[in-house]
């Protein structure tokens, strides 16, 4: 995110009825933003365990789902 909302980060650290409602907004946001189907075209998600906010941050990667080229893009 954009250092102009590192402040509501930093209020949706705080685990109450308001932190909650701008951690919810800014899950939102980063799963739409950073993780859309645009964001990572052809390649299918299965599963996470990483960021809560986002359960397509972590995947279950094999030659049969990706590529070789695809499989070192992802863990370099």
């Amino acid at each position: 995110f954009p250092k102009s909302d590192w402040k509501d980060i930093e209020r949706a650290e705080i685990f109450d009825d308001d932190g909650n409602k701008i951690y919810e907004e800014l899950s939102e946001r980063y799963r739409s933003e950073f993780f859309s189907d645009v964001a990572l075209p052809g390649i299918e998600v299965v599963g996470a365990t990483g960021c809560r906010s986002n359960p397509r941050d972590s995947f279950r990667t094999s030659p049969k789902r990706l590529s070789e080229e695809q499989l070192v893009a992802l863990v370099g």
